[in-house]
């Protein structure tokens, strides 16, 4: 008889949803899928990146799931429901879980039902993006440590992401046997890792055409919120430098994914260098994304973030991947000089020189490209179903 793994996490989110239908369609395990709102299948204004989000993919679709609230809440009531999810429990036991994967520990309802399910005997597995890389206040790692202090004995599993999340948990005395490997991922095949050479020439025919971009020039593609924290301003300033050192006959072009607060810093940066070659693409859907990337040679992020989701999409569409190293999944995702380079976060002149030698070295795209497709197919939806099956048959 399948096990029963009930899966408790904030929203339908777009890096993660298409793997509950993947591991359904596997057919080791039983997925349910609670979600606390219905954020993210409904259209919702995002400040930080300016612009309504709306998913044009359908993200509940092929496997089971429940919302517990609907809607932005407006009333005192309708609030404190959001934030307290009083029938958390109640449907995590009406569906009769053989074992509870938490998204996220960082809310009173997790900790709250984490806490009761142990008290019942059902096994609690947990999955998220703690890091010892990234500087926080002194006041936030002593919540966060006096909080995993009370929760960590509780998990029987560790669904870990990558190489720095592993290791965060041994730090804490997490033993191996606890330890699961459920990587970030993306859907590969969505993706494009198996798109003919002409299929994806075709796709760069059309997006360049829309774009005006020079088909032969060497495209590098950035995707973000457009505020501090994703150092877009590091990425333009870089680009700036690249091309003012370089003979304005090789060509290059620098698309700029996203919307946020330093949107119009960045196109005034743009605009005094008298560059013509940054695009401004604005806020996309995941089907317009995808095109961009498979139109695109490198990715860069020059970021400080948990992860680096961007990457687990830009390496199946064959991108080379260059990384700022306070992006905590470099590690995982960029193989130095095979399929992408690394650099000190902020470190312009750095930056600057590495788009400066992919601009002069075209020849090094197929290169990557095949590299990046070998990682892909290692961080999958395969490995993730994999670690979940083994989680449960393990720990059941």
């Amino acid at each position: 008889m399948k096990k029963r793994l009930t899966i408790v996490i904030s929203h339908p989110i777009q890096y993660h949803a298409p793997l509950y239908a993947y591991a359904q369609e596997a057919n080791l395990f039983d997925v349910h899928v609670i979600y606390h709102n219905d954020r993210g299948v409904r259209p919702y204004f995002e400040k930080l990146a300016n612009s309504t989000i709306t998913y044009d993919n359908n993200l509940l679709e092929g496997y089971s799931y429940e919302f517990l609230t609907r809607g932005d809440p407006v009333k005192l009531h309708q609030k404190l429901l959001q934030k307290l999810l009083y029938r958390l429990e109640s449907r995590i036991y009406a569906s009769t879980p053989d074992a509870v994967y938490f998204h996220g520990y960082n809310s009173i309802p997790h900790i709250r039902a984490i806490s009761r399910l142990r008290k019942r005997g059902i096994k609690v597995f947990f999955r998220g993006e703690n890091e010892d890389v990234l500087p926080r206040p002194w006041w936030r790692n002593m919540v966060r440590e006096a909080t995993l202090k009370y929760l960590i004995n509780k998990f029987d599993a560790i669904l870990y992401i990558g190489l720095e999340n592993q290791e965060f948990f041994k730090r804490r005395g997490v033993s191996e046997d606890k330890l699961f490997f459920v990587p970030y991922s993306a859907d590969n095949a969505y993706f494009g890792i198996n798109l003919s050479a002409t299929e994806r020439s075709d796709i760069r025919k059309d997006i360049c055409s829309e774009y005006e971009i020079d088909p032969n020039a060497v495209i590098f593609i950035n995707t973000c919120k457009h505020r501090a924290e994703k150092r877009p301003k590091d990425l333009v300033a870089a680009y700036i430098q690249a091309r003012s050192e370089l003979d304005p006959s090789i060509k290059s072009a620098l698309l700029l994914v996203g919307d946020g607060p330093q949107n119009g810093e960045l196109r005034t940066m743009v605009e005094a260098a008298g560059l013509s070659d940054v695009f401004f693409a604005g806020y996309v859907n995941q089907s317009k994304l995808k095109l961009l990337l498979l139109a695109a040679d490198y990715c860069v992020n020059p970021a400080e973030e948990p992860w680096g989701c961007v990457f687990n999409e830009a390496l199946p569409a064959g991108l080379g991947l260059i990384s700022s190293d306070r992006v905590v999944g470099w590690p995982d995702m960029v193989r130095a000089d095979e399929n992408g380079f690394v650099y000190e976060c902020g470190n312009i002149e750095d930056l600057a020189a590495i788009l400066k030698k992919c601009i002069c070295h075209p020849e090094w795209r197929s290169q990557f490209a095949a590299i990046s497709k070998a990682v892909a197919r290692e961080y999958s939806y395969d490995t993730c179903v994999k670690g979940l099956h083994q989680a449960l048959e393990v720990m059941i």
